[in-house]
Protein backbone atom coordinates (compact mmCIF):
# COMPACT_ATOMS: atom_id res chain seq x y z
CA UNK A 1 0.00 0.00 0.00
CA UNK A 2 1.39 3.87 -0.91
CA UNK A 3 1.34 4.36 2.48
CA UNK A 4 3.51 1.74 4.11
CA UNK A 5 5.98 3.10 1.61
CA UNK A 6 8.55 6.16 2.41
CA UNK A 7 8.67 8.21 5.09
CA UNK A 8 6.15 12.03 6.27
CA UNK A 9 5.13 13.79 5.12
CA UNK A 10 2.64 12.10 4.05
CA UNK A 11 0.32 12.52 0.91
CA UNK A 12 -2.99 10.73 0.41
CA UNK A 13 -2.73 7.94 -1.86
CA UNK A 14 -4.76 7.73 -5.12
CA UNK A 15 -7.45 5.30 -5.16
CA UNK A 16 -6.85 1.78 -6.62
CA UNK A 17 -9.64 2.27 -9.16
CA UNK A 18 -12.22 4.89 -9.87
CA UNK A 19 -14.74 6.98 -7.54
CA UNK A 20 -17.85 5.00 -9.09
CA UNK A 21 -16.13 1.42 -9.52
CA UNK A 22 -17.91 -0.24 -6.54
CA UNK A 23 -21.01 1.02 -7.36
CA UNK A 24 -23.60 -0.15 -6.64
CA UNK A 25 -22.55 -1.66 -3.22
CA UNK A 26 -20.56 1.25 -2.19
CA UNK A 27 -21.65 4.63 -4.08
CA UNK A 28 -19.25 7.11 -5.87
CA UNK A 29 -20.40 9.84 -3.33
CA UNK A 30 -19.67 7.12 -0.93
CA UNK A 31 -16.06 7.20 -1.77
CA UNK A 32 -15.59 10.42 -2.39
CA UNK A 33 -16.93 11.51 1.04
CA UNK A 34 -14.91 8.96 2.73
CA UNK A 35 -11.56 9.24 1.13
CA UNK A 36 -11.77 12.90 0.01
CA UNK A 37 -12.64 13.64 3.44
CA UNK A 38 -12.02 11.40 6.51
CA UNK A 39 -9.04 9.82 4.58
CA UNK A 40 -7.28 13.28 3.44
CA UNK A 41 -7.81 14.53 7.47
CA UNK A 42 -6.13 11.59 8.57
CA UNK A 43 -3.32 12.22 6.85
CA UNK A 44 -3.10 15.75 6.71
CA UNK A 45 -3.57 15.62 10.36
CA UNK A 46 -0.90 13.10 10.87
CA UNK A 47 1.31 14.75 9.19
CA UNK A 48 0.69 18.20 11.20
CA UNK A 49 1.57 16.28 14.55
CA UNK A 50 4.36 14.66 14.04
CA UNK A 51 6.04 18.10 12.05
CA UNK A 52 9.20 18.61 14.43
CA UNK A 53 8.94 15.63 16.47
CA UNK A 54 10.73 11.73 16.31
CA UNK A 55 8.01 10.01 14.45
CA UNK A 56 9.00 12.85 11.62
CA UNK A 57 11.49 10.47 10.61
CA UNK A 58 9.45 6.52 10.36
CA UNK A 59 7.37 5.10 8.62
CA UNK A 60 3.74 4.83 9.12
CA UNK A 61 4.24 1.31 10.10
CA UNK A 62 5.89 2.59 12.59
CA UNK A 63 4.65 5.40 14.14
CA UNK A 64 1.78 3.14 14.63
CA UNK A 65 3.66 0.74 16.58
CA UNK A 66 5.88 3.62 18.23
CA UNK A 67 2.58 5.70 19.47
CA UNK A 68 0.24 2.97 20.48
CA UNK A 69 2.74 2.81 23.51
CA UNK A 70 3.37 6.34 24.10
CA UNK A 71 0.35 7.73 26.80
CA UNK A 72 1.27 11.41 24.81
CA UNK A 73 0.97 10.12 21.30
CA UNK A 74 -2.75 9.28 21.50
CA UNK A 75 -3.61 11.87 18.82
CA UNK A 76 -0.90 10.60 16.74
CA UNK A 77 -1.78 6.68 17.08
CA UNK A 78 -5.10 7.31 16.13
CA UNK A 79 -4.83 9.62 13.14
CA UNK A 80 -1.63 7.23 12.06
CA UNK A 81 -4.07 4.09 12.46
CA UNK A 82 -6.64 5.72 10.71
CA UNK A 83 -4.85 6.60 7.57
CA UNK A 84 -3.19 3.49 7.36
CA UNK A 85 -6.74 1.44 7.73
CA UNK A 86 -8.22 3.68 5.35
CA UNK A 87 -5.50 2.89 2.57
CA UNK A 88 -5.78 -0.52 3.61
CA UNK A 89 -9.46 -0.59 3.13
CA UNK A 90 -9.42 0.47 -0.28
CA UNK A 91 -6.84 -2.06 -1.46
CA UNK A 92 -9.19 -4.55 0.06
CA UNK A 93 -11.73 -3.84 -2.40
CA UNK A 94 -12.52 -4.79 -6.33
CA UNK A 95 -14.83 -3.65 -8.64
CA UNK A 96 -16.14 -6.95 -9.49
CA UNK A 97 -15.69 -8.45 -5.93
CA UNK A 98 -14.74 -11.82 -5.67
CA UNK A 99 -15.67 -14.92 -3.02
CA UNK A 100 -12.81 -16.42 -1.02
CA UNK A 101 -10.09 -18.01 -2.16
CA UNK A 102 -9.87 -22.14 -1.07
CA UNK A 103 -7.75 -21.33 1.90
CA UNK A 104 -9.69 -18.06 2.89
CA UNK A 105 -12.79 -20.11 2.28
CA UNK A 106 -11.75 -23.55 4.66
CA UNK A 107 -10.78 -21.24 7.46
CA UNK A 108 -14.44 -19.69 7.24
CA UNK A 109 -15.67 -23.00 6.85
CA UNK A 110 -14.01 -24.60 9.69
CA UNK A 111 -13.86 -21.59 12.24
CA UNK A 112 -17.89 -20.32 11.27
CA UNK A 113 -19.78 -23.03 9.12
CA UNK A 114 -19.00 -20.84 6.02
CA UNK A 115 -19.26 -17.59 4.02
CA UNK A 116 -22.52 -16.86 4.94
CA UNK A 117 -22.44 -17.56 8.66
CA UNK A 118 -19.03 -15.59 8.72
CA UNK A 119 -20.53 -12.42 7.46
CA UNK A 120 -23.49 -12.86 10.03
CA UNK A 121 -21.02 -13.30 13.13
CA UNK A 122 -18.78 -10.49 11.80
CA UNK A 123 -21.59 -8.13 10.77
CA UNK A 124 -22.94 -8.68 14.82
CA UNK A 125 -19.24 -8.03 15.82
CA UNK A 126 -18.54 -4.84 13.68
CA UNK A 127 -22.46 -3.13 15.07
CA UNK A 128 -21.56 -4.06 18.33
CA UNK A 129 -18.35 -2.03 18.23
CA UNK A 130 -19.26 1.08 19.95
CA UNK A 131 -18.38 4.27 17.40
CA UNK A 132 -16.93 2.74 14.08
CA UNK A 133 -18.38 0.02 12.58
CA UNK A 134 -15.16 -1.26 11.85
CA UNK A 135 -14.17 -4.77 11.89
CA UNK A 136 -11.50 -7.28 11.56
CA UNK A 137 -11.04 -10.75 11.11
CA UNK A 138 -7.05 -12.00 11.92
CA UNK A 139 -6.32 -15.41 12.51
CA UNK A 140 -3.31 -17.08 13.28
CA UNK A 141 -1.51 -20.32 12.09
CA UNK A 142 0.28 -21.36 8.68
CA UNK A 143 0.48 -17.45 7.54
CA UNK A 144 -2.87 -17.40 7.46
CA UNK A 145 -4.32 -13.65 7.83
CA UNK A 146 -7.65 -12.85 6.84
CA UNK A 147 -8.85 -9.00 7.55
CA UNK A 148 -11.97 -7.71 6.59
CA UNK A 149 -13.07 -4.14 7.27
CA UNK A 150 -16.34 -2.26 7.14
CA UNK A 151 -18.62 -5.14 6.09
CA UNK A 152 -21.58 -2.62 7.05
CA UNK A 153 -20.74 -0.29 4.15
CA UNK A 154 -19.87 -3.31 1.92
CA UNK A 155 -23.92 -4.48 2.80
CA UNK A 156 -25.03 -1.14 2.22
CA UNK A 157 -25.94 -0.13 5.72
CA UNK A 158 -24.00 2.87 6.20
Amino acid sequence: MPLDKGKPPFTLPKLPYAEDALAPVVSAKTISFHYGKHHKAYVDKLNELIEGTAYAALTIEEIVKKSAKDEKGKAIFNNAAQAWNHDFYWHSMAPKGGTPDSKIKDALQSSFGGLKEFKAAFSKAAVEHFGSGWGYYPSGGAGLIVIILIILLLMGRI
